[in-house]
């Protein structure tokens, strides 16, 4: 029986998946310019009302939101449950997954192999990966590319989608079958012509960073970004304990997914959205971007972060959707991205000007599009009270 649920599980998160796709490359680029009426007070009370009303509107399990203005946390809640059973609470304090939030992370940890002289931005598919058999057109295709959407990577077969390996010495093996397959045919589109949301072209750039290094995907994000930056949290795959659980509608039914279970998306997708994490410890990843190679313990160079926070098309730099938007005192940079693994929803979004970061997160993966949209509107209230107080 078990096996049987993970079957329809993996399909239902193949499709979704795909579904998913669509939706965040859609709303990358007509995104709409918030409309929201400012939140009449933004305190920890004003915050636990707006994503009660939500958890409610939506009949999401549970949320979970935190506000930071230079290094102090100005507002935190929660509401609902760990689990649609209602037995325990969720906390702001809790693990949450953040789904392709992880994809700027995977940028910033290949950016410091770059710096380090490891690897190039202009390193070549063909040239990296030497023994992985693939057509000549997609020899060419760039670090750069991958990590932008604009390599116009094919998607993985279904039966990648159902591979659960997670063991270390295993992985590096999956995601070289996985890429040999995915190139064996030519592209349909040319790459670096056009924008196209791609899991799978973070994986590739994931591979090319192993074989650069000798090192697991998984090391070299732990050894790159979570040591440098005190992420303690950061683990890969559902978060497991004493935790929330991640949900999904299946056939109209909400089920409560056991992390045990293989409940996220396949451990060979790592690099594009397979983190799990506490909310402090995104926003301690968030500021390091507010920072942005100012600070004297900084990741990385001023340069090579205006680099990852430089769009290419459609609004996406390096793992970031980079935009102008207005919350009262003319336009200003949003740097934001969001991520789900169909099970889970979070939003990450950056106000530079302001020193300002919002991270809003649900362990429900229920109608994903109208829960972006309600996220979207609060970070939105939330954004222009911030402008408004200077």
């Amino acid at each position: 029986m078990k096996l049987f649920l993970k079957i329809i599980v993996g399909i239902f998160a193949f499709f979704g998946l795909l579904v998913l796709g669509v939706v965040v490359a859609t709303t990358l680029s007509n995104r709409p310019g918030p409309t929201a009426e400012p939140l009449a007070a933004l305190t920890s009370q004003g915050l636990e009302d707006a994503i009660a009303g939500i958890a409610e509107e939506r009949k999401l399990v549970g949320i979970a939101a935190k506000v930071m203005v230079s290094d102090t946390i100005i507002a935190e809640a929660d509401t609902g449950w760990r689990t649609k059973d209602e037995t325990d609470p969720l906390s702001v304090s809790d693990l949450f997954h953040v789904g392709s939030i992880g994809k700027s992370m995977s940028a910033t940890a290949i950016a410091t192999l770059v710096e380090d002289g490891v690897m190039a931005w202009d390193d070549r598919l063909g040239d990296r990966l030497t023994d992985i058999p693939m057509d000549a057109d997609w020899r060419d295709v760039t670090l750069a590319q991958l990590l932008t959407h604009t390599a116009s990577a094919p998607r993985a077969p279904i039966t990648a989608m159902m591979n659960s390996v997670s063991e270390a010495e295993r992985l590096a093996e999956v995601r070289r079958e996985t890429a040999a397959t995915m190139l064996a045919d030519p592209p349909t589109v040319e790459p670096g012509t056009a924008f196209a949301y791609s899991n799978e072209g973070f994986m590739l750039a994931s591979l090319m960073a192993e074989e650069a290094t000798g090192e697991s995907w998984e090391t070299i994000i732990r050894r790159r970004v979570a040591q440098p930056l005190g992420l303690s949290t950061l683990g890969f795959g559902a978060p497991t304990g004493d935790v929330p659980w991640g949900h999904r509608k299946l056939a109209g039914i909400k089920m409560a997914l056991d992390p045990a279970e293989n409940a996220d998306n396949p451990p060979w997708m790592a690099a594009a959205g397979t983190m799990h994490m506490s909310l402090d410890d995104l926003l301690t990843y968030g500021r390091a971007h507010l920072d942005a190679g100012q600070s004297e313990t900084a990741l990385l160079s001023p340069v090579t972060f205006d680099r990852l926070h430089t769009p290419v098309l459609n609004d996406y730099a390096y793992g970031w959707v980079v935009q102008s938007r207005d919350f009262g005192e003319g336009n200003e940079p949003v740097i934001w991205h969001n991520g789900s693994n169909t099970m889970w929803y979070a939003v990450l979004v950056l106000l530079p000007e302001r020193n300002a970061a919002i991270v809003i997160a649900t362990n429900d993966g229920s109608h994903l599009n109208l829960t972006q949209q309600k996220f979207d509107e609060l970070a939105a209230q939330i954004a222009k009270v911030i402008v408004a107080r200077g």
